[in-house]
């Protein structure tokens, strides 16, 4: 399975469209100013607010930041975050709510799966979270910390400082996605080159062993040859004298 990034201004213009489609299905009369979607948020439940706002602070740090950032990294970070908010509410319908309710239910999960185009065919496998969250984790400390660096103390400016919203929280958390997948990868690696080796240590095994049984049996006729030659050569021997 692999995944094809999203462009970052096709994914841009996705993302604040479902914003203001989520907004419109909480309040169809609320007059939505495109250039005041952080307050416009505000009437959302908390939960729906802060992912919102931290997909509208990612851009707005993106749009001021990517003269700077490689182009496909300016479009990974983006397509993690909003797959990494996917999963978020993929993963609060879990456990007794699957049993009465559908994350599908949830329309920002819908809108951010087309946002991000999620098929069967077309989904993050885990050799690719593995780099996608570990861009989004780099990108989140670069704007938190100095240097990048959480030894070396907070940035004086935090652009996630967003009401009930804990960045340290997702850091945390992307580092132990990324740990684990890699320590999986690291498994996966190891049984592959196993069974690869498997196969070519039966044959070994099979042939050395067949042609050690045939050199055996070989040795041991020329032996009973030698000895039975031995023993003719000493009775000619002791006939003659």
């Amino acid at each position: 399975m692999a995944f094809e990034l999203v462009a970052y201004e096709i994914l841009k213009t996705n993302i604040i469209e479902s914003i203001i489609s989520l907004i419109k299905s909480h309040d169809s009369k609320y007059k939505i100013d495109p250039e005041k979607l952080w307050e416009a948020v505000e009437i959302l439940p908390e939960e729906r607010r802060v992912q919102s706002q931290q997909l509208l602070k990612t851009i707005n740090l993106l749009d001021n930041q990517k003269e700077h950032m490689d182009k496909d990294e300016v479009a990974r970070v983006l397509n993690t975050l909003a797959f990494y908010i996917y999963e978020k509410i993929e993963n609060s319908y879990s456990g007794l709510y699957a049993l009465v309710l559908s994350s599908d239910r949830s329309s920002f999960k819908r809108c951010l799966e087309l946002s991000l185009d999620l098929k069967l065919s077309n989904k993050p496998g885990d050799i690719e979270l593995v780099d996608m969250y570990k861009s989004l984790e780099k990108f989140l400390s670069d704007n938190v910390y100095v240097g990048g660096d959480c030894r070396k103390g907070y940035l004086p400016n935090q652009p996630f400082d967003i009401k009930g919203y804990k960045v340290e929280d997702d850091i945390k958390d992307l580092i132990s996605k990324g740990k684990d997948l890699r320590l999986s990868l690291i498994d996966a690696a190891a049984s592959k080159k196993e069974q690869t080796a498997s196969p070519a240590k039966s044959s070994s095994t099979l042939f050395g062993g067949s042609s050690s049984k045939a050199s055996k049996e070989r040795a041991d006729k020329a032996h009973a040859k030698d000895t039975t030659h031995s023993a003719e050569t000493s009775s000619t021997t002791n006939g003659l004298s």
